[in-house]
């Protein structure tokens, strides 16, 4: 796999499903393919567009906007973060946080928390489709549906770093040449997927030094 490494400063947080596509193209099919799914960040009961200001004193406010504004702005020419939310027509919601990570890494987060089960399913069931349909551009893919494992440094583990994977939560796929770092990983239930070893945990805790 040809993914650009990243560059240090890394964010700490790892939202329940996160994965790290290599370029901020994918970042825009991610959205893609949940639009596709019925999701949309157009909200029927008030009839706007809106993100979330993640930066200076009005941090957490709604901002609206229009489309054309929500996607250059998830396109991170301008800045290195960026959160928003996508309606599924009710009062459902996801929260989207894109940023870039440092050099060629890019990293879609999608928080789903608070979803109904049906609606969760049906997120989880997309993302994945679209993580196997871009393999070659994806550095890894961490399921994790109630946050057990938010402690842990995904973005260093993602890149390699043999930082211990103490908390599993329900899937992990990393390259294999970055799952080799991980033997408490290997020892779990896994599989080959490409050029990716999926390995799945329900949230199990590992005793690792």
């Amino acid at each position: 796999m040809a993914i650009p490494e990243p560059e240090s400063g890394l964010w700490q947080d790892v939202r329940p499903r996160t994965e790290w596509p290599a370029t901020d193209e994918l970042i825009m099919q991610d959205l893609g393919a949940l639009e596709d799914s019925g999701w949309s960040p157009l909200n029927s009961a008030t009839g706007r567009i809106t993100y979330i200001r993640s930066e200076g004193p009005d941090i957490g406010d709604q901002v609206v906007t229009d489309r054309a504004g929500l996607l250059d702005r998830a396109a991170l020419t301008g800045a290195r973060q960026f959160t928003f939310q996508l309606w599924n027509g009710g009062d459902d919601e996801i929260l989207v946080h894109l940023r870039h990570v440092g050099g060629g890494l890019y990293s879609s987060e999608v928080d789903l928390h608070g979803m109904a089960e049906e609606e969760r399913d049906d997120v989880i069931r997309v993302m994945i489709g679209h993580v196997r349909s871009n393999l070659d551009t994806t550095a890894g893919f961490v399921l994790d549906q109630w946050g057990g494992s938010l402690e842990l440094d995904w973005d260093a583990i993602v890149q390699g770093e043999p930082a211990p994977v103490a908390i599993v939560p329900e899937l992990v796929a990393l390259p294999e040449r970055v799952m080799a770092d991980h033997p408490e990983l290997l020892e779990l239930p896994h599989r080959q997927l490409g050029e990716h070893l999926v390995a799945t945990g329900y949230l199990r805790y590992l005793d690792v030094p």
